[in-house]
């Protein structure tokens, strides 16, 4: 299983930090910014479900990740 983000993602950027195999990708073009997962390199931890308080990450079969405030991780 790996996640993607669903259209309430405001490439914010916020869970490419915690991505622990980099698979969150952020594209630059000026001003304009979007992310993206490589599912390729995605290991399906979660993390990145974890940090978004918009709900924009779900799964394979479209289920949105949990968020979770870090002192509950």
């Amino acid at each position: 299983m790996t996640y993607s983000f669903n259209e309430k993602c405001i490439d914010c950027e916020a869970c490419a930090p915690y991505c622990s195999s980099g698979a969150i990708i952020v594209h630059r073009d000026g001003e304009h910014i979007h992310c993206e997962v490589d599912t390729d390199l995605c290991v399906s931890c979660g993390h990145c479900g974890k940090i978004c308080e918009k709900g924009a990450v779900i799964d394979n079969n479209g289920n949105q990740a949990r968020h979770l405030p870090k002192t509950k991780w």
